[in-house]
């Protein structure tokens, strides 16, 4: 009987050692995993943009990388208008779209895709908005038109 349970000890050995050896690599890939969700965190203030922001890229997101590769399109149009653009600025924000293409759409990669990312990629967008100055002027007399007809802060 001992002599049994010494060969099952040293076939366990090995087998210990490579367990060990997968426990401490699982381990490693989720603490990488970890980290980098929490570079990705959104705040409780911005999860509805986030989530709201995700869901529009994955409807349309075919059409969003046609789009933003030609600089016009549905989807060109339609955040002109989310940021309050005037008609004939589109063209101009179109361009700006496609001269950086290659950074939004490496945001909107759907294998990557997160809520996280998809506010990231609009914020980016509004960041390039404010950069130019005549669509930075559409948008901040949008925005001073809705405070106004709001009414006066509290």
């Amino acid at each position: 009987m001992q002599g049994q349970w010494r060969a099952e000890a040293v076939i366990q050995l090995p087998l210990l050692s490579v367990l060990r050896a997968q426990v401490r690599a699982l381990v490693a890939f989720l603490r990488t995993r970890l980290k980098s969700r929490q570079r990705e965190w959104v705040g409780p203030g911005m999860a509805r943009a986030a989530r709201l922001s995700h869901e529009y890229l994955r409807m349309r997101l075919p059409q969003f990388h046609q789009d933003v590769a030609q600089g016009t399109g549905r989807t060109v149009e339609e955040l002109a208008e989310v940021v309050k653009l005037r008609r004939e600025h589109v063209p101009l924000f179109g361009a700006l779209l496609r001269a950086h293409h290659r950074e939004l759409l490496a945001l909107a990669d759907p294998r990557t895709l997160t809520p996280a990312r998809a506010l990231k990629l609009m914020q980016r967008v509004g960041g390039l908005v404010l950069e130019d100055p005549l669509l930075r002027q559409d948008f901040t007399a949008a925005l001073t038109a809705r405070r106004a007809a709001c009414g006066p802060a509290r």
